[in-house]
This record gives C-alpha cells, structure tokens and sequence, in this order.
C-alpha cells in the first residue's frame, strides 16, 4: 500500500487506504464468530435486536455523550498527577483526524463512526457477553467482556477509560436485551470524539 501510494511511511497514508484494510479485522471479528454459530446451529445474533427504536436512540444518546463527555473525564482527573506532562490521552484519535483532511473525513466516519460501532458491539455485545452471562452471571459476563473489548483497541493509556465505557455498553445491552442502545451509544461515543478533535484542528 505504501509503495503504491507513493509514501514511505505507513502513517502517510490517506485514510482511504485503512478503510479496506479493516476488511480483514471486521471480517475476524464476525466471520469466525458466524462460522462457529453455524456449526453449532445457532445464529450469531438476532438481527432485530440491531435495528434501534426510539427508546434506544435515546438511551444511546445519553449514555455515549455521558461516558464521552462526563464520565471519562472524570475518571481521568484522579490520574492526571501520576501521567507524564507530554502524555496524550487522545493520541491515537488525534493521528486518525491529522490524517483526514478533505474527503479522507468520509473515510474517518465510515471508519470509527459508523463501521467499529456495528462490528465491534455485534462481536462483544452480541457475542461474547451473551454467552458468557448464563456461564458467570451478567457482573463477570460484563467486566470480562470489557476488559476483552478494552484490550483489542492497543491503547494501554487509554485502557481504563475503553474499560469503563465498555462497562456501559455492557449494562446497557443486557438491561435491554437488544443491542442496538449499544451500537447508538458507541457510534455516539466515537463521534463526538472525532467532531472534537477535527474541531481542534
């Protein structure tokens, strides 16, 4: 991909060339996981529990601005003593929307807004946490599914906060028993992280 896009670095990249390249992850991430259920006779996860209704889009709503804009922030302050002067806690986002300008932006959405939402909560939300909930009760179900969703992001800064905000999408989705308030809430989530860093720039 570099060498086509005349670049020597990876990161030089337009944003066009990453949105194919999440083929593969979004593939992993619900191609197994569908090959597996198939084999087991079950389905992945019940579609219609994907499709938000009003309630959802409200509940969505307020728990990804909530956890974007209150609850995280929060959580860092006590932190903030303990972590370097030059520390970033926004880094990975911030390389993302350096890189999106003009209509690599569309990219940036389809990318973090519209396509990690739906794959990773279908995978966490709609995969692991429900099969773990008749194993270990819905607490352990939620905690250990967060802790797995935190850890496929490589981001050890930012670990506590995926952590805490995949609690969330985890309480939300076993108290409605759908998971589109999650997918609502994790595309909100990311994307008033995005319209505030390209709001930045």
């Amino acid at each position: 991909a570099a060498g086509v896009g005349d670049g020597d670095d990876l990161d030089e990249l337009s944003l066009w060339w990453l949105l194919p390249a999440q083929r593969g992850l979004w593939g992993g991430m619900l191609g197994v996981p569908w090959i597996i259920a198939r084999l087991n006779g079950e389905r992945l996860v019940d579609l219609a529990s994907l499709v938000p209704d009003r309630r959802d889009v409200g509940l969505g709503l307020i728990v990804g601005l909530g956890m974007q804009l209150v609850v995280i922030p929060l959580a860092y302050l006590p932190l903030l003593p303990f972590l370097d002067d030059d520390a970033d806690l926004s880094e990975a986002a911030r390389e993302l929307t350096d890189r999106a300008d003009g209509g690599a932006i569309l990219a940036l959405v389809l990318i973090s807004v519209v396509g990690a939402p739906i794959v990773e909560e279908i995978f966490h939300r709609g995969l692991v946490q429900p099969r773990l909930v008749p194993r270990l009760g819905p607490p352990a179900a939620i905690g250990i599914t967060s802790v797995l969703f935190a850890a496929t992001h490589l981001q050890l800064l930012k670990y506590p906060a995926l952590v805490k905000y995949g609690d969330a999408d985890g309480i939300l989705a076993h108290w409605r028993g759908r998971r589109a308030p999650a997918i609502v809430a994790h595309v909100v989530f990311n994307a008033t992280a995005v319209v505030s860093l390209l709001a930045l720039d």
